[in-house]
């Protein structure tokens, strides 16, 4: 819903758009209610409980890790900070997995 809602509605500034693009971050103050459904703030309850967005402490700012660009570069860890990472044989990400792992983080 939050995704459809950014690629489409107009009036929208397009720092709005492009913060939520390039880095997965919306400010809660231009959502509107999802018409004979929810309300604003069930959704972004709804969403948040169910690990899909992060609120980002003192700000109305949240956090959507699933609508991060795919990242192409390849990834040398240094030995001088702490990583986290998560290999499948699958070459593919459970659903829900990286949004869920990120939030908790």
């Amino acid at each position: 819903i939050i995704i459809q809602y950014f690629n489409s509605v107009s009036g929208l500034h397009l720092k709005h758009k492009n913060l939520f693009k390039q880095n997965g971050q919306f400010d809660a103050s231009v959502l509107r209610d999802v018409k004979g459904c929810l309300k604003k703030d069930e959704l972004l309850s709804l969403l948040h409980h169910r690990h899909i967005v992060s609120k980002i402490e003192g700000t109305n700012m949240f956090f959507m890790p699933s609508v991060l660009p795919k990242n192409e570069k390849s990834h040398n860890p240094s030995r001088k900070s702490l990583s986290f990472l998560v290999l499948f044989d699958l070459r593919y990400c459970p659903v829900g997995l990286f949004c869920a792992a990120t939030i908790r983080l």
